[in-house]
């Protein structure tokens, strides 16, 4: 089997996060799987700064607070709007956070790290019915990447999901939850799910 021409586009959580980030892992793609085409695809929603939260000046909880209110605004907004969010088209999607309900709401194979996609369904079951399913009950393959430390991702429990774990040595949950992009066996984990899919 030969290499094989496909299109990756990463769908990252909003706020803090930025294509710098993700470049370790990217690169880490296109190193080891030379004819993908990884597309960073920056989304963005209305929402307040960091600068506008309340106590924004106290040095000890302002990280906090500030990933805290990002990570709620980016949930809200995907909740709304993911179905109908122009994303580029790919053979592949990668979503982290907020970006992994993007990426779950899309009829092609995904993986997902740090993703609160199980609290989600749980919501849309008991709240608003079957507006968000992110059509994890369908046989598309899904491969959720958890960090034993990540308070915000949680495993989804169907037949189609590989749950994957491993745990970083981040005791703060904002950098626990951020390790992914940079996490040398998350990477090698997503090559070798990569060419089992495609190649």
């Amino acid at each position: 089997m030969g290499e094989l021409l496909m299109d990756i586009v990463i769908l990252p959580g909003v706020g803090f996060h930025n294509e710098k980030d993700a470049r370790p892992l990217m690169n880490n793609i296109t190193n080891n799987i030379p004819d993908a085409r990884v597309t960073y695809f920056d989304w963005q929603h209305i929402g307040l700064s960091a600068a506008a939260i309340p106590f924004y000046e106290d040095p000890l909880h302002r990280s906090l607070r500030a990933f805290m209110q990002e990570t709620i605004m980016d949930f809200e907004y995907t909740i709304q709007n993911a179905y109908s969010m122009e994303v580029p088209v790919g053979d592949l999607y990668i979503g982290h956070s907020a970006g992994s309900l993007v990426a779950l709401t899309r009829n092609a194979p995904c993986i997902i790290f740090g993703s609160p996609a199980a609290i989600i369904n749980t919501i849309d079951t008991v709240i608003v019915g079957d507006i968000m399913t992110f059509r994890a009950k369908t046989s598309r393959k899904v491969l959720n990447i958890l960090n034993r430390n990540d308070p915000i991702g949680l495993p989804l429990n169907y037949p189609n999901v590989e749950n994957f774990y491993y745990c970083s040595n981040w005791i703060n949950p904002v950098g626990a939850h951020t390790d992914y992009w940079s996490n040398k066996t998350v990477g090698k984990k997503i090559v070798s799910k990569i060419k089992e899919w495609f190649i």
